[in-house]
């Protein structure tokens, strides 16, 4: 019989491919946002999905698994939109809806993803501690999602904790499980019918001037530039290495001679290290953002192998 996870924040369901894929089966997915739900039932089928607001959740309602796996909200501590939060609010709280819920369901393993500055909160040790009350004994890897074969640079911070006298130790299997980092040219759709001239009314002089520089230094007409944002700084980005991290925001856009476009779905699908087979729901906008606050794949599927192998 398969081992079932379950699956909080669980968004576009990022965690849950990869589990599957490393052998394990999904037991339910809880979100707040409906394009979410509707994706994760759509790739999930045989899942239960639970969309509400998890900070206010009754998890005795919740069914009981041996595994949890929980994303919760990034928005209060990362620094991608320029400054730090200073104070506790709803965002951060989610952290905290991941204890309550290990609390009351008790799984033997849970495995919590953020990025890294979240272990500059304040109230940091305090989480720690709280799992280490429950019974939990934990352990931290701060990965690079382009260290497992996705053409991403996609830095995250994650948390296993299991229900044992001491923590798993993960960091040789995780090591021995890397691979070189793949270029994501391989992910464009050169193909794609919807373009713009470059050179049109309009267009910002600070976003010609770095088109010029990508042109001239990297000694191509095809790059990826950061269209919002300064995500390769005053020039373009390699197609033969990997993309910069994806957000829940339009920022890269596509360079092709004198033409460009934003990154579509699609392609963000394959960049986090989706399977082509997978199905997103929502408008354009509702796929970039749920991409961009995706687990990939490919990193959940080691963590869970590496978990396995114990």
């Amino acid at each position: 019989m398969s081992i079932q996870t379950g699956d909080l924040f669980s968004g576009y369901g990022g965690f849950s491919e990869g589990a599957e894929l490393a052998g394990l089966t999904t037991g339910y997915g809880a979100n707040h946002w409906l394009p979410a739900c509707n994706t994760f039932r759509a790739n999930h089928p045989e899942a239960q999905v639970i969309q509400q607001d998890l900070s206010e959740a009754d998890w005795s309602q919740f069914p009981q698994v041996p595994i949890m796996v929980a994303g919760p909200s990034c928005q209060g501590f990362t620094h991608a939109r320029g400054k730090e939060r200073k104070h506790h609010d709803k965002l951060r709280n989610t952290m905290w809806a991941v204890t309550n819920a290990l609390e009351c369901l008790e799984p033997e393993i849970v495995i919590v993803e953020n990025v890294p500055e979240v272990q500059n909160w304040k109230l940091f040790p305090a989480w720690v501690e709280t799992l280490r009350l429950l019974g939990y004994a934990t352990e931290t890897h701060v990965i690079d999602s382009a260290d497992y074969g996705v053409p991403q640079h996609r830095v995250r911070w994650f948390c296993v904790g299991a229900k044992a006298s001491k923590p798993m130790g993960l960091a040789r299997s995780l090591e021995r499980l890397k691979t070189p980092p793949m270029a994501v040219r391989d992910s464009i759709d050169w193909d794609f019918p919807r373009w713009s001239q470059i050179n049109k009314p309009g267009r910002s002089p600070k976003l010609l001037a770095q088109v010029d520089r990508a042109r001239r230094d990297l000694g191509t007409r095809r790059f990826l530039v950061p269209y919002y944002g300064s995500g390769s700084g005053k020039t373009g980005r390699s197609l033969d290495r990997p993309c910069g991290t994806i957000v829940a925001q339009d920022i890269w856009a596509v360079v092709d001679g004198d033409r460009m476009r934003m990154l579509q779905p699609h392609e963000a699908q394959r960049i986090m290290g989706f399977p082509g087979s997978f199905k997103a729901m929502g408008t354009r906008r509702e796929q970039m953002r749920g991409f961009g606050n995706a687990v990939c794949p490919p990193v959940a599927r080691v963590l869970v192998e590496s978990i396995l192998a114990v």
